[in-house]
């Protein structure tokens, strides 16, 4: 059965396809559709980011939504040697390269751009350059691209380098990219989640975006943000599979327990449970911990 083509399509080839799926991914045959993030709650309670869904992390600024970026589209080239490209519209392919350096080597991201390090750091530094320039990282910090200069970068890469599957596009952040038809700027939201959605499933990738929720939040007593707090309009949250809120409670609050905590807050996950997972931030590094380390 081709299951590519239009139309109506028979139930019966579509179960077998499946449960040649998951038989093949039982036992190691057959790549899996997920793609764990290695932060470890996370990916138990989504199973990880899946192949052809669209997720989004959301936040207030300072949160740490382009850190959690950076470091899944590092850790799914590091651990599984599968291309991540990353879509940079809020810091440069320098900065990137400073995150990157950081948190991988833990040393301050601020003195790395000072250049107040020591003969030690420098030395974790070049080892860490080392194993880093080896990882199929793509990254483009171009603020006037559109979502059709997306696209299309996307399929150049994978054609040039012959990627024969990827593993994550990132893009920090979706509501920054370039609208030139300035008469349907109405429409400018939905017809940029909309391509999004449809690339992934394209191209057989996670697509993960970062986006801002209202600074209305701030202005309540709990200001743990909700699906409503996302800006602009109400598409992201339609059309994504997975929709994730990033918060942190020592933003608003020097004296909490939670100190040192992050909140992933899973609102919106068309195929699973929802609920709230903690792991270490360290704005230092730029780095997110699962808490059992």
């Amino acid at each position: 059965m081709d299951f590519n083509k239009k139309g109506l399509s028979d139930l019966k080839g579509f179960l077998k396809k499946n449960i040649n799926q998951i038989k093949g991914e039982s036992i190691g045959d057959i790549e899996p559709k997920s793609i764990p993030t290695k932060l470890f709650d996370f990916d138990n309670m989504t199973r990880g980011l899946r192949r052809g869904e669209l997720i989004a992390f959301c936040g207030r600024p300072m949160m740490g939504k382009t850190s959690l970026a950076i470091q899944i589209a590092k850790n799914i080239a590091q651990v599984y040697n599968l291309p991540s490209f990353l879509f940079s519209f809020d810091i440069s392919k320098e900065d990137i390269a400073y995150k990157i350096i950081s948190m991988e080597a833990g040393i301050d991201a601020h003195h790395l751009r000072q250049g107040s390090i020591t003969s030690k750091d420098l030395s974790v530094i070049n080892q860490i350059i080392e194993e880093i320039e080896k990882l199929p990282i793509f990254i483009e910090d171009n603020k006037k691209i559109t979502i059709d200069d997306i696209k299309i970068e996307c399929r150049r890469i994978i054609s040039e380098s012959k990627i024969q599957s990827l593993g994550l596009i990132a893009i920090d952040s979706y509501h920054m990219i370039n609208f030139p038809d300035k008469g349907n700027y109405q429409n400018k939201e939905k017809n940029i989640i909309i391509d999004l959605k449809l690339l992934a499933e394209e191209l057989d990738v996670p697509i993960l975006v970062t986006g801002p929720i209202s600074r209305d939040v701030e202005n309540r007593v709990n200001p743990r943000p909700k699906l409503s707090d996302i800006l602009e309009t109400d598409y992201l949250e339609k059309y994504s599979d997975i929709v994730a809120m990033i918060y942190r409670d020592e933003y608003y609050d020097p004296d909490t327990i939670d100190r040192g905590i992050a909140e992933i807050i899973v609102s919106k996950h068309k195929n699973g449970p929802l609920g709230t997972v903690k792991m270490l931030f360290e704005p230092q590094y730029g780095r997110f911990r699962n808490l059992a380390e």
